[in-house]
């Protein structure tokens, strides 16, 4: 939209550092994997595979070679991508509950998973439930929400004291009026991904204001960036406001000074999931979910009962003891996209602890979903149909499965 030329020298000077970033993460995923499951010897480096290889190497017989194999995607790091690693690399605690079920188990990693999904090449994938309700009714495809992972975590981030801060300018809605009357730049991690989506309606329920990719918004200055771009856009003064979070780059820059001994340049001006969350009848809006399609809940029933209880035993892990987690693998850094322990025990207090200004866990301990969260999250999404975000007919193509975690 208008004014990205104003981004495009920064954008151009933080290209290469970002696209190291994010090769930096994928190599070490990859080096990861390549230690864990060498053996597997070129099974594919994006693809690690509990009960084909890695853990269960060497126990196929005829019968498991003959099982169905269920494809699992997601991202390649995140509090989820530790969490995975543990169940498929660390423990046979995936493919021995998928045994159970007579099923084989494969996991991958990518960063277009829902294109991928779509196209048939996973089983599930780890979009929620306003992605199902928009793939679902656009393309007349049944899909199954199995699971609660996260609510939506992002941050609308912007210069700390500065014009946006809401300690300076009084209030979140007083800097979204702002906004809209300076004209100033938003840069939107993408329009594609889950916040992306997301941020129409977060925009339009939360502050009343229409935040579209065309000329009917009332925001002419967005333009897209890297997550991990925002915080040092926002810092040099290339743009007012952007979506980042501490476990999207942003950390660095939110750190309050006793975390690193530096003060913070950058701050969050309202978070995404809660600005919906505090409207009446409706639920923080579902970033991450199990889901599969309704066919194939229905053929394997085993399936998503399988990767539920599995999970859950990985979010128990987890909490138990976080900073350790994070300790036990210099690699776990990487994917969470931090420098150091100080800033993990940041990123801890903000979204596991929830100690700081944060009321919604970057990771949900139980995530069977419940009636009250079907009830709203339903609400929610009725909403974007009504503003035409979704197309009539989706409600018929999204199912809400309760699955006992244990």
């Amino acid at each position: 939209m208008g004014n990205n030329d104003i981004l495009g020298e920064a954008e151009n000077q933080l290209e290469d550092e970002q696209e190291a970033d994010r090769n930096l993460s994928d190599e070490s995923w990859k080096r990861r994997k390549l230690l864990k499951a060498g053996a597997a010897g070129g099974a594919g480096l994006l693809t690690a595979s509990a009960g084909c290889m890695g853990g269960n190497e060497g126990e196929s017989s005829g019968s498991q070679e003959t099982q169905t194999t269920v494809r699992l995607l997601l991202a390649p790091t995140g509090f989820q991508g530790i969490m995975m690693d543990y169940l498929s690399e660390d423990t046979n605690i995936l493919a021995d509950t998928y045994a159970e079920e007579n099923l084989g188990v494969e996991v991958s990693r990518s960063w277009e998973g829902a294109a991928i999904f779509t196209s048939g090449g996973a089983d599930y994938e780890t979009f929620g439930s306003l992605e199902a309700a928009k793939l679902g009714g656009e393309r007349d495809l049944p899909l199954a929400v199995n699971a609660n992972l996260a609510p939506q975590i992002m941050q609308v981030v912007g210069e700390k004291g500065g014009d946006y801060d809401p300690d300076v300018s009084g209030s979140a809605q007083a800097s979204m009026d702002l906004l809209n009357e300076q004209q100033d730049v938003f840069a939107l991690g993408g329009w594609g991904g889950g916040t992306g989506i997301m941020m129409p309606m977060i925009i339009k329920e939360a502050f009343g204001y229409d935040f579209v990719d065309d000329e009917s918004s009332d925001f002419d200055s967005i333009t897209t960036a890297e997550y991990s771009a925002v915080p040092q856009l926002v810092e040099r003064g290339d743009a007012a406001m952007g979506t980042s979070s501490p476990i999207h780059g942003a950390a660095p820059k939110m750190a309050p000074a006793e975390y690193d001994g530096t003060e913070p340049t950058v701050t969050s001006i309202f978070g995404c999931g809660s600005a919906v969350a505090d409207l009446d009848g409706f639920a923080a809006p579902q970033l991450n979910s199990w889901t599969c399609s309704q066919d194939y809940a229905a053929q394997y029933p085993g399936s998503p009962r399988a990767i539920v209880q599995s999970y859950t035993e990985a979010l128990k892990w987890m909490y138990e003891d976080p900073i350790g987690r994070i300790e036990q693998d210099p690699e776990h850094l990487t994917q969470l996209g931090l420098d150091d322990l100080d800033q993990a025990q940041y990123v801890l207090d903000w979204g596991i602890n929830l100690e700081l200004n944060n009321d919604l866990p970057v990771a949900y301990e139980d995530i069977e979903l419940t009636d009250e969260f079907i009830e709203e999250d339903r609400n929610f999404l009725r909403s974007a149909e009504e503003v035409g975000f979704l197309t009539e007919g989706w409600e018929e193509n999204v199912e809400y499965r309760q699955i006992p975690t244990q």
